[in-house]
């Protein structure tokens, strides 16, 4: 039986969580948050070592869901107790919960974990920007330096 029996002509532009260039750090946690994460959105350290939990703040902030492609097409997020692939360095498509410009800081909300350019009430993420500009619900790329791990860029 196939898999797959169609294919589109083109790719799209992008996906929320996907990886964009080859120069990036991605670590292994497991979802503590008990609906699960959806791809493309901040995480932060749960209560067990390995734990990330959906949103955080600025001293808890881990890095990003990075879209899982072995998960397939059924799925758009990390179940609880599932491993999960964050990225904490590198370049990544986002879904900007408002509009944003290139170079401007990269914030997020802290109950849903979408990322903005937008302070008011967001956490910010040190050493982030927005590389791309897009509308709200757009696609945008974001680079992240690993600041916020203590990381060197």
């Amino acid at each position: 039986m196939a898999i797959q029996t169609t294919y589109s002509e083109t790719m799209d532009i992008a996906r929320a969580g996907l990886v964009a260039g080859s120069d990036y750090d991605v670590e292994t946690g497991v979802v503590e948050t008990e609906a699960g994460i959806a791809f493309g959105l901040a995480v932060a350290q749960g209560v067990s070592d390995k734990g990330i939990i959906l949103g955080g703040t600025t001293t808890t902030f881990r890095g990003v869901s990075i879209r899982d492609v072995t998960l397939g097409a059924e799925t758009d997020l990390y179940a609880q107790r599932k491993n999960i692939g964050v990225l904490t360095r590198g370049k990544i498509w986002l879904v900007p919960s408002s509009a944003v410009v290139a170079n401007a800081p990269v914030y997020f909300t802290a109950a849903t974990g979408r990322f903005s350019s937008t302070s008011g009430g967001n956490v910010l993420v040190k050493g982030a920007r927005w590389v791309t500009s897009a509308a709200q619900d757009g696609f945008a790329q974001a680079y992240f330096s690993g600041l916020q791990r203590g990381v060197d860029a």
